[in-house]
């Protein structure tokens, strides 16, 4: 039995499938996407592959007679679909590479127009969900795309705020979010030419990320080929910085926001509702869930753990680690535009270096009797962005420590204790004077390290 019931109370749709009750559980050691399985061909790149247990049918049957005075039913048109991202079993967004998950938004944009062609059809809307506690059991890389013959209930709210505002001010709601974080600048996690990833002001999950367009766009068939390519690099980013959040693969849930199919009843909807993708990860710790519970689901009352201001600060120091084993040049551009969001605007130019760390092999005893050591640097590094000013006023953050430094050229050799990782830097320049170095003028720096504190 697969049918629709029809929620009086939100007036909203319940999709039933009892078909999906049969999902067997996998055996392990066996993938049902993995080349030589029998169910996907022996070579592919990325494919769309029929839901085995769909909730959603282009023929379906017609609907049990259950339904009353004012209940209804009707039948679950539509289609869901499973989008295989690549056939290695152990690969995710961001090890797949830009040029590969490029891929993978063409195939998106390629089944919204083919879905959309079903008249019956309302709202496509692409999907991934990933990691177990979000409730994956295929651990394959995939995402989905359900294409619904009724514009789900959260989509239609968003929907009428946009409309509302675009009646109401003439121009589009998240047009003038996207508006609102770039004056505020501190929420933007990451973003390219095309596309903003940022945290929203209002989102209730401490890392619940948007990637929004930054041109008006009502979905991915909107796209031009340099913004699905700006798109693949900003999902490769977000889903690398969640993964740096906490060391390890960091769950989520993925969803793709964009304007209604066959529904002239929503006017012109591309042109008040805008595309994005807003992203649901449930971690606020690596080992701690944030819940849905239930206010949060009984009543709507969405809570957040946490500041999203002091959220995205982790999420950033998060790219900067996943840019400094990926892309040396977008890391040092991103740590310079760093410096200029964290200190604000300054007169001079923004410079950036970087240190490796080092090991030293010894012998036992050698360290007090004279021996030699052999260093070896590592593949981690402190880099530094810095730029000087006109005055000889010192200012200096730090990714590892939450405290801001500030200081003079003048009292270099004063201590700080309520800073104390300036102390390092206060150390390093009294030495550098004492050696015959000129340090005549102030500077503003940022440091961001991917050695651990203390290491």
């Amino acid at each position: 039995m697969s049918e629709l019931r029809w929620n009086p109370l939100l007036k909203t749709w319940t999709m039933v499938g009892a078909n999906r009750q049969k999902r067997p559980h996998l055996p392990k050691g066996w993938c049902a996407f993995c080349p030589g399985s029998g169910r996907v061909p022996d070579d592919y790149d990325v494919m769309i592959y029929d839901n085995d247990f769909p909730i959603l049918m282009p023929k379906p049957p017609q609907p049990d007679d259950v339904a009353g005075d004012i209940y209804r039913t009707a039948p679950a048109a539509g289609k869901c679909e499973v989008v295989l991202y690549s056939p290695k079993h152990d690969a995710h967004l961001s090890s797949l590479g830009a040029s590969h998950i490029r891929k993978v938004v063409d195939l998106w944009a390629t089944r919204c127009e083919a879905l959309a062609e079903d008249e019956r059809v309302k709202y496509v809307f692409p999907f991934e969900n990933r990691g177990e506690e979000v409730g994956v059991t295929m651990h394959h890389p995939h995402g989905q795309i359900y294409a619904y013959s009724y514009v789900p209930l959260k989509l239609k709210l968003e929907l009428d705020a946009c409309r509302e505002h675009h009646e109401a001010h003439g121009d589009c709601l998240i047009c003038r979010m996207n508006a609102e974080e770039r004056r505020f600048d501190r929420r933007i996690v990451f973003e390219n030419a095309s596309f903003l990833a940022y945290l929203p002001f209002f989102t209730d999950y401490p890392y619940g990320v948007f990637i929004v367009s930054k041109r008006h766009a009502g979905g991915l068939t909107d796209l031009t080929a340099a913004e699905r390519d700006d798109l693949a690099a900003c999902l490769e980013m977000t889903v690398a910085s969640f993964d740096k959040v906490f060391d390890r693969p960091f769950p989520y849930m993925m969803a793709v926001h964009q304007a209604p199919v066959n529904s002239p009843e929503l006017g012109d909807a591309g042109s008040y509702f805008h595309f994005h993708i807003e992203f649901y990860p449930p971690l606020r710790a690596a080992d701690k869930i944030k819940y849905y519970a239930s206010s949060e689901m009984g009543a709507w009352a969405a809570a957040n753990v946490a500041a999203v201001e002091d959220s995205v600060m982790t999420l950033r120091r998060a790219k900067l680690d996943a840019l400094a084993e990926r892309d040396e040049a977008r890391y040092a551009r991103e740590l310079a535009a760093e410096l200029g969001r964290q200190l604000g605007p300054g007169s001079g130019k923004t410079e950036v270096f970087a240190a490796p760390a080092r090991v030293n092999l010894i012998g036992e005893h050698i360290d007090y009797s004279g021996g030699l050591v052999f260093p070896a640097a590592l593949d981690r590094f402190i880099g530094l962005a810095i730029r000087l000013r006109d005055d000889d006023k010192i200012i200096g953050c730090n990714f590892n420590f939450p405290e801001i430094f500030e200081g003079s050229v003048a009292k270099i050799q004063e201590r700080d204790e309520r800073c104390s990782w300036s102390n390092y830097l206060r150390g390093v320049l009294e030495v550098l004077r004492q050696r015959g170095h000129r340090i005549d003028r102030g500077f503003e720096l940022l440091l961001h390290s991917t050695v651990p504190a203390g290491g």
